[in-house]
This record gives structure tokens, C-alpha cells and sequence, in this order.
């Protein structure tokens, strides 16, 4: 056990450096394709959510989608993101030591291009596919808006919305309150409240983890790690652009009348690698309706939008549910000959939409 798990924290087969072009240093961690596997030709970049690590797609080794990639012969890289404690700050220039100076856009604009290049060139490979839950199907929107989607293979992201309404009734009065905060303090500390309720998510789970999980998808050791490994503390410049996104109800890449930061408007259009969109029906973070419209804005002509029944937000990547629903689908995308599923709610191919949602 304690050759997979360091810190409560998954270990891969090998870990990797990334430097990003301002001077942060990151780390790729790498699952090998298991031997006698049929090797996949183009690796795969798994991208986590916001407040969350490396850790969200292994709480258990029996539950992890990194494995059971590597397993199906695909050389699987796990990213982090600049502010995680596996990540350094520049040793020099305005943003010295700072760790905690970055925004969303850094990851977009910076994180990502460097993940995707080492990515490339240790899978040998000219391209990758991407795999993006949350907030990491958020970036890879970003940075096809703004570097284009030439080194993207395949992309599938999970719970990733592109818009985000006010918080209803006095739920607004919360967003409030998280704006006046971000203006005092550069970091959103969440892992201290998580360890004052660990006793309680222990005993009776469901409550405190129904909004994210679904209970019946995960273990109770798996729903444990989810609450002391795979949380993060994150820049309040990262929060921030989800706070303005609810509360002016902004999307993530700009509609017509806006612009923002080098994101072109209508940039999603220039996401034209084939792309699989998932939402899960009981997602309480990112609703069906917030997640959809990436299908429809992408440029891809070969796309797809599956919207799952039984799932929430978290046990969408990892857990026995998870392999067992959740990974027959995707291997299906990352795989086939044509980047098509069976089933889904919608499909394109070629540009022509051929099912139509009822």
C-alpha cells in the first residue's frame, strides 16, 4: 500500500517536470501502458477540477480511471496545475515565490500548452487527447479559444459548464459575501472545514457529500479520501472568474458583447477536435443545462453529448460505478476508428447532427 499511496496521494510510474513559459514548474505524473496491453498510439492528459488534485481520479486503486486507462494500453499523464504543493513558483521575476498569484487564464494560457507539449513528446506522439472533469474540461475550452486545437486529438470533458447563473433567492446573498472575501484574501483555505466534518462523512456520508457524489457510486473509504486527499486549497484569482461568471452570468468564453482577456469572442468555435460533452444528471455543481451548450458552440464536426441518469459530479471519474458506466463510454470515444458512442443524447458527424434529443 505504500507503494501506490504517498501522503494519502496516488503514486504513478513515473513522475515528469513541466515548465511552463513563465516560470512555473509542474508535475506530469504517468501511468505506463500495462504490459501485454495493446499499446494506444496518442496519450492521454487527465485535467482535475478546481479545489481538487490528482487524487480525484484514483480514490482507490480499484476505482481509478488513470489505471484502468493504462490497463487498456493508453500512456496516461494526470496533471496538476500551478498553486498545488507538487507545483513551483518562479525563483525570479515580478511573480517570484508568489504562489498564490495566478489566475484561471495562467492555467489557460501557460499550464496548459506545457502539459500538452511534454505530453506529446514522452508519449511520442504529435498530439494528445484530452480528459477534462470540471474545471478541467473548463481550461481545455480556454485554451482551444485561444491556441487552437491543432495538437488535440480527442477531447471528453465531464461536468464542465460554460455558463452559470446568479445563485437563486438568498443563495445570491452568499455570492455576495465569497466577493467581498476575495477582495481581502489571495487564497480560499478549503481543507480546514473538511477535516472539522471528516468524523461525521465517516458515520453518515450522504448529507454532507450528496451535492457532489453520489454516495451509492463511491466506498465510504473512497468518499473519505475524496474529503483528505483530493481536495486542494486554490487561488482566490481562480475562484474569482467562477464568482463573476454566476453573478454577471458570464460564460466562459465571451458571447458577442464581451471580450476578456485575449479570448476571442465565439473562441469555442475554434475547438474542432472531435469532442464528447458528459453531464450527469444529478450533478448539484454543474446541471445538465450549464453543460450542454458546449456541444452545440464547439466547432468540432464530430461530436457527441451524453447526459448520464444515475451520476453526480465527483463519481463521474472514479469508483466502481464509474468503470463500470463511465469507462466503456470513454474508451468507446478515445479508441474507436470514428469518434463516435452509442447512445447518446446527441451526436454530429461530419457536421450533421444524426440524433436529436427529445
Amino acid at each position: 500500500m505504500l507503494a501506490l499511496y504517498a501522503h494519502g496521494r496516488p503514486v504513478a510510474d513515473e513522475r515528469h517536470p513541466v515548465e511552463t513559459e513563465d516560470g512555473w514548474l509542474l508535475t506530469l505524473h504517468r501511468y505506463l501502458p500495462a504490459d501485454g496491453a495493446v499499446r494506444q498510439p496518442v496519450p492521454i492528459v487527465l485535467g482535475h477540477g478546481i479545489n481538487m488534485n490528482r487524487t480525484a481520479f484514483e480514490l482507490s486503486r480499484r476505482g481509478s480511471m488513470a489505471r484502468a486507462l493504462a490497463a487498456r494500453g493508453h500512456d496516461v499523464f494526470v496533471a496538476e496545475y500551478r498553486g498545488e504543493p507538487s507545483a513551483r513558483p518562479p525563483l525570479r521575476g515580478d511573480n517570484a515565490r508568489k504562489r498564490w498569484a495566478y489566475t484561471l487564464m495562467d492555467h489557460a494560457q501557460h499550464d496548459l500548452p506545457a502539459i500538452i507539449d511534454t505530453a506529446a513528446r514522452l508519449g511520442r506522439s504529435d498530439r494528445v487527447s484530452w480528459v477534462g472533469h470540471s474545471m478541467g474540461g473548463i481550461l481545455l475550452y480556454l485554451y482551444a479559444s485561444l491556441h487552437g486545437s491543432g495538437k488535440l486529438h480527442r477531447v471528453v470533458t465531464f461536468g464542465s459548464p460554460v455558463h452559470v447563473g446568479r445563485w437563486p433567492g438568498s443563495l445570491g446573498l452568499l455570492q455576495d459575501l465569497a466577493e467581498w472575501l476575495h477582495g481581502r484574501f489571495d487564497v480560499v483555505r478549503v481543507m480546514p472545514p473538511t477535516y472539522l466534518v471528516l468524523p461525521i462523512i465517516w458515520v453518515w456520508p450522504h448529507p454532507w457529500l450528496r451535492w457532489n457524489t453520489n454516495t451509492k457510486h463511491v466506498t465510504r473509504r473512497e468518499a473519505l479520501a475524496l474529503c483528505t486527499s483530493a481536495f486542494e486549497d486554490v487561488s482566490s484569482g481562480v475562484t474569482q472568474f467562477f464568482i463573476d461568471m454566476a453573478k454577471r452570468r458570464r460564460d466562459v468564453c465571451p458571447a458577442e458583447d464581451e471580450d476578456r482577456d485575449g479570448v476571442e469572442v465565439g473562441g469555442l468555435a475554434r475547438l474542432e477536435a472531435p469532442l464528447l460533452v458528459v453531464s450527469a444528471a444529478r450533478d448539484g455543481l454543474a446541471p445538465p443545462k450549464t453543460v450542454e451548450p458546449a456541444y452545440h458552440r464547439a466547432g468540432s464536426k464530430d461530436a457527441a453529448y451524453l447526459c448520464l441518469p444515475a451520476f453526480s459530479h465527483c463519481d463521474l471519474i472514479s469508483g466502481r460505478a464509474c468503470l463500470e458506466t463511465v469507462m466503456p463510454v470513454l474508451s468507446e470515444w478515445l479508441e474507436g476508428a470514428e469518434a463516435t458512442i452509442q447512445h447518446p443524447t446527441l451526436q454530429r458527424t461530419g457536421g450533421v447532427d444524426r440524433r436529436i434529443a427529445s
